[in-house]
């Protein structure tokens, strides 16, 4: 049994709306649970117990034994890293993967993180907890060695993603019979085209199987003309991003799960929640969770190019007992490692370590 902690979370207030950004008030809510003391900074009232924007007083006056920042290139990065020095406590920096296309204003902003305090935050840094695969990637690339790193995927209520939930989309769009599912931005380059390029020549030729695509995007109108121009186009079904509340639903009332974005841009609910309602996911290596596929849960597109991933359908669709097998798989993981009382546990784990014997990290290079 681990010694109860106090524990400050340091947020990027401009984090806290978007989509994933309820990351710290989920965690803050376990850790309580476990009878940590956490108080959160940078986030408005309400969000993270007893949050407030109050300053560096507030962080020195709490005292914590250990301080947690979101996104070491943002201002909550710098702060947790003067906070964390000034206290002589550990410093864990949370990042999740950064898109490596679009979003042009955001990329100049980390930009001018990296290039103002970006390597003095990693070097006040005992350890950097990666929230995806991509994430990872990225944190080598700036030069955090491995033993610096842990990787704790982004959780989620598996009570609220769990199997035999449906939705109204199917029928509202007339999709029918077994349903390859893909939840994303609809833009070209994004892994998209081999995706439906391996449909096509695969089960999109059977009347039994449909490709179902959530999402909008710039892409759209030309991923839809280039479908039609295979030939399948009334085996695909376009639908409108859903809406947080349909998403357990959807991803449920599905067969599989298609995820062939290598960018780091896909939405942060998808696989996650698919692997906790039981839906066998088919991922591209180096995609945002293509880290937790494997043959326990589904298959892994290991190359890029349309052959893999109209290897990975026929393989997909031919085998029922192989998909009954990854749906019992997915859902086990998701229980073990993708539940906010598994995360929580996990990270308390990783604190007390570091309290320990604490081990900031090193550039390499």
């Amino acid at each position: 049994m681990h010694r109860p902690l106090r524990i400050a979370l340091i947020v990027n207030p401009f984090a806290v709306g978007r989509p994933g950004g309820d990351h710290p008030s989920c965690l803050s809510r376990e850790l309580l649970g476990l009878g940590h003391s956490v108080r959160g900074f940078g986030a408005p009232p309400g969000v993270i117990p007893r949050a407030g924007r109050g300053g560096g007083l507030g962080v020195l006056s709490f005292k914590p034994d250990v301080i947690l920042a979101y996104e070491g290139l943002s201002p909550a990065g710098w702060h947790g890293a003067r906070m964390a020095k000034r206290l002589g406590v550990p410093l864990l920096i949370v990042e999740e993967a950064f898109p490596t296309v679009g979003r042009t204003v955001k990329r100049v902003l980390r930009a001018c993180g990296e290039g103002m305090w970006g390597s003095w935050v990693r070097r006040h840094a005992s350890r950097l907890i990666a929230l995806d695969g991509v994430a990872a990637e990225q944190a080598r690339a700036l030069g955090v060695p491995e033993h610096a790193m842990t990787h704790l995927p982004g959780g989620l209520d598996t009570n609220v993603y769990r199997p035999g939930l449906t939705t109204h989309l199917m029928s509202q769009h007339g999709v029918s019979g077994h349903v390859v599912l893909h939840v994303g931005p609809q833009v070209e380059g994004r892994g998209l085209e081999d995706l439906l390029d391996g449909f096509a020549r695969t089960i999109g030729r059977r009347e039994d199987w449909r490709l179902l695509l959530a999402g909008d995007g710039p892409g759209s109108r030309a991923l839809q003309a280039h479908g039609h121009r295979l030939g399948v186009g009334s085996q695909i079904h376009w639908i409108d991003r859903p809406r947080a509340e349909e998403m357990p639903g959807l991803l449920a009332s599905a067969t599989l799960l298609a995820d062939p974005d290598r960018t780091g841009g896909a939405p942060r609910r998808a696989v996650p929640g698919g692997l906790a309602c039981g839906l066998p996911v088919l991922a591209a290596e180096g995609s945002r969770y293509g880290s937790l596929i494997d043959d326990r849960v589904g298959h892994r597109v290991s190359r890029e190019g349309v052959a893999p991933w109209a290897d990975a359908l026929r393989l997909a669709a031919t085998d029922p007992q192989r998909r009954a097998r990854w749906s019992r798989g997915a859902r086990a993981l998701a229980e073990e490692q993708l539940s906010w009382p598994a995360i929580a546990r996990k990270l308390a784990d990783v604190l007390n370590e570091l309290l320990s014997e604490p081990k900031p990290m090193r550039r390499t290079g």
